[in-house]
């Protein structure tokens, strides 16, 4: 029974992905449909209106037509860029919005983009980590060169490394990956705020290895605060279930049991629904033994 169930999810979700990447592909298409027609219109225009006869006649006019040409290039440029960014939003919905990530790692290697491999493979190493396999996504981050990685993926990358760390008792090298994330700091609010939250991250998953649970939700509302995808469905989910090992420590099952709850009934394929629903038991066998 469990072999026909598992065979029919996949063949839904081989579906699912199938009609995901179709749609990012009529973007990508119209993209560069639109950057080929444009790329026409804008060769005849330098080579059969801007000729050497209007040069010689009017300077100024030519320059202002050419000027014009150019402006309009590069705003269809982004619109075209826009378009295409369209179809990838729709397979980034899967994991932060519908919370799938077998079907988000199966598109993404469907994408061919070998200028963003990096960040390409920190997202498949995130959808891994998702699913709850830990050794698979360590696996994925080893092949990764982190000083190729900026901003948010280079974060993601440094968050995933020390979350596995903590979790196979290494947390002793996470010191060094501060470290050498700091040195590739760049002088920009965005970069410095990203080491923020990869140091608050940090802060909280020390203060939950010492069992110091006030500043554990102390840390955890810092690194939220910092966060900008508080609405996302994805993030959410993911704070819920670190508030409610955060309460369950501090002796405050009702308010563990809420976010577990909202988990569990939110969560869909992601591997934080099973950690709800086993610390929900071990919640549940602790109230019985005190009753």
């Amino acid at each position: 029974m469990d072999k026909e169930n598992e065979k029919n999810l996949q063949a839904v979700n081989s579906r699912r992905t199938e009609k995901i990447m179709s749609q990012y592909r009529k973007h990508l298409m119209a993209c560069l449909a639109i950057i080929l027609i444009e790329f026409i219109f804008s060769r005849y225009m330098v080579d059969f209106i801007l000729d050497e006869k209007l040069y010689r006649t009017g300077g100024m006019l030519f320059w202002g037509l050419l000027s014009c040409i150019l402006t309009q290039f590069v705003f269809v440029l982004l619109i075209a860029v826009l378009i295409r960014g369209g179809g990838y939003t729709k397979i980034r919905a899967l994991l932060y919005e519908e919370c799938d990530p077998f079907a988000y790692e199966t598109c993404l290697s469907k994408l061919h983009a070998p200028l963003a491999r990096e960040s390409g493979a920190v997202l498949k190493a995130l959808a891994q980590c998702c699913q709850g396999n830990s050794q698979k996504a360590e696996e994925t981050l080893k092949k990764i060169n982190p000083y190729k990685l900026r901003g948010e993926d280079k974060l993601e990358y440094y968050l995933l490394m020390s979350e596995l760390c903590f979790a196979k008792g290494e947390e002793m090298r996470v010191a060094e990956f501060e470290r050498v994330y700091l040195t590739g700091v760049e002088k920009n609010q965005r970069e410095q705020k990203c080491f923020q939250r990869f140091c608050a991250n940090n802060h909280r998953l020390w203060a939950m290895k010492n069992k110091d649970y006030p500043a554990a939700h102390r840390f955890l509302f810092e690194q939220r605060a910092l966060s900008g995808r508080k609405c996302e469905k994805y993030s959410v989910i993911k704070y819920s279930m670190l508030e409610a090992e955060i309460h369950a420590g501090l002796g405050e099952t009702k308010s563990a049991r809420i976010n577990l709850e909202y988990v569990i009934a939110e969560g869909e394929r992601l591997a934080q629904v099973q950690q709800a629903k086993e610390l929900l038991r071990k919640l549940d066998e602790a109230g019985e033994k005190e009753s």
